[in-house]
Order: C-alpha cells, then sequence, then structure tokens
C-alpha cells in the first residue's frame, strides 16, 4: 500500500493520542537518532513524515464532519442561479457514498464547503541538516 493511501486508525475520542502514534511510527522506524542521518535520509523522514501529516489531517477531517451525520466528499460542478440555486455535485461510486445517499434520501441536508487541503500549510518549511555544514567565517579581523 502506497504511503499516501494508507489508513490509520483514528477514533474522536482519542484523536491527538492517535494523531501522536502515527507520527511516533516514523521515528520508531530510525536505526540511528536525526543527527546521525545523511541529508538524503533525512531529506525521505520529511517526505515520509509530509504525506503521513496530509494523511492524518484527511482523515482527522473526515472523522471530525462524521462524527455526528454521514458525509460525502463531493466535487462542485455546474452552479445555476436562478429563483433558486441549483448545483451539480460529483463524487466517487462508493459503497459508502451510495449507502449515505440512499439512507439520507430527497430530505434537506447542510454542505459545508470545505477542501481539506486548505490544512496543509506550514510555518516554515522542515528542512534536512546539511550533510556539511557550512564553515563558521572569521569575523576577528
Amino acid at each position: 500500500m502506497d504511503e499516501d493511501d494508507k489508513v490509520y486508525d483514528l477514533q474522536t475520542e482519542t484523536l491527538s493520542g492517535d494523531v501522536r502514534d502515527a507520527l511516533l511510527t516514523h521515528v520508531r522506524d530510525m536505526n540511528v537518532g536525526w543527527k546521525f542521518l545523511s541529508e538524503k535520509e533525512q531529506r525521505d523522514k520529511i517526505y515520509a513524515m509530509t504525506r503521513c501529516a496530509e494523511t492524518l489531517v484527511r482523515q482527522t477531517i473526515n472523522l471530525v464532519s462524521n462524527f455526528e451525520f454521514p458525509n460525502l466528499s463531493v466535487e462542485v460542478g455546474v452552479v445555476k442561479i436562478d429563483k433558486a440555486l441549483e448545483i451539480k455535485l460529483g463524487a466517487l461510486t462508493t459503497i459508502q457514498n451510495i449507502t449515505h445517499l440512499a439512507e439520507h434520501g430527497k430530505s434537506r441536508a447542510v454542505l459545508v464547503l470545505c477542501d481539506p487541503e486548505v490544512f496543509f500549510g506550514e510555518q516554515a518549511p522542515a528542512e534536512p541538516d546539511a550533510d556539511e555544514p557550512a564553515l563558521p567565517l572569521d569575523d576577528a579581523a
């Protein structure tokens, strides 16, 4: 299974611990400490943990939004504005999506427009330590 497709066991009551445990799997797999990894090995770890964080964000948003109500991940298509607002939505044909729609029927629903990628930002990029650190400059001249 590709790391991007990995499914973590997240529960609402233990969410912070579940996220911590998923991230810890990457640290526990390390044979040596961070400072002993090469720059490439650190870059690979950063990549793996970034993908893990993105997957966790997607699953967390799904878990939280599905806490009380079923949900569908949809793509907004044509929007028609007349006497009413008409929106064409597209969704993956999964058993879960079909079941949710069948159980919900034609009753009213609330559509929350949220793209999980909104939460993929960072305060600063994660960078590996250089294999060859820069030499200190002699400022005592």
